[in-house]
């Protein structure tokens, strides 16, 4: 078992505070530099606003060599995920395998060979309609950040750039799973607690999940999720911690799926 590890992202508290209850020497780089991460980390750095994500390797290259893990959407950065690669060993999917799930055409298809549904999405808001019945989404975003219902009004641009998808109304849901040598095992599924007005929340920020019972997800449903998973990992090569969001529908059986 690893004995050293490096946590790398935006917040890398929860991950470093997982791994130093194992027993694992943590030390950690984020934008918080907070007490609680402080207590279970040997050092931290917190990284100025201005230098996240691109000044992330410059900063791990002051730690001692150890391996690296990637957390609190650092994925949505696949080229400092290549360039800590270089010199570390990272623990996670390589950066081909983080494009790959993460380009929507590809979930998009993927979702529809295997019996789930996918919201229409398109690179461009030209001829959508303005009513709010499509959202613009960052390209690159976590927790739901910079989510927009259309209504066509001169927004300020994502500096990641954008895509337009789809509103589709059910319960928010997600499931955290395990890709290992014997197999996908699901650890969970939650809820997801989206916009809520007691955090006073923008709409589509999340605010917290709540796990489910073995009972809270109908097994038609937990059978299409483990068979969206397996055809995942096939195509994309994934491996490991894994997540899935995913919208239920209130009515229907049918899932759709909505992001990894």
């Amino acid at each position: 078992m690893c004995t050293n590890l490096l946590v790398i992202g935006a917040s890398a508290r929860g991950f470093a505070a997982s791994a130093r209850r194992l027993g694992i020497k943590v030390n950690a780089i984020d934008l918080f530099g907070d007490n609680d991460l402080r207590e279970v980390c040997g050092r931290v750095v917190q990284v100025d606003r201005g230098d996240y994500p691109d000044g992330l390797p410059a900063i791990a290259a002051t730690f001692p060599e150890s391996p690296v893990v990637y957390t609190g959407g650092l994925e949505n950065h696949a080229k400092v995920l290549s360039r800590l690669s270089r010199e570390r060993t990272l623990i996670g999917n390589i950066p081909e395998v983080v494009e790959r799930v993460r380009d929507p055409t590809f979930i998009q298809a993927l979702a529809r060979e295997n019996g789930c549904s996918y919201p229409a999405t398109f690179s461009s808001p030209s001829g959508l309609p303005k009513d709010g019945t499509y959202l613009r989404k960052p390209a690159a975003s976590v927790g739901g950040t910079g989510i927009i219902r259309w209504v066509g009004l001169d927004e300020k641009p994502c500096a990641s750039g954008a895509l337009w998808q789809e509103f589709v109304a059910g319960v928010p849901m997600s499931a955290s799973l395990l890709v290992g040598p014997e197999g996908i095992e699901v650890l969970s599924v939650c809820r997801q607690l989206i916009g809520r007005g007691w955090c006073q929340a923008k709409p589509f920020s999340f605010c917290g999940a709540v796990e489910l019972s073995d009972a809270g997800l109908k097994q038609d449903m937990r059978i299409r999720l483990l068979e969206f998973a397996s055809a995942l990992v096939g195509r994309a090569g994934l491996s490991g911690l894994i997540g899935i969001d995913f919208i239920m529908p209130r009515k229907t059986t049918k899932g759709l799926i909505g992001k990894t």
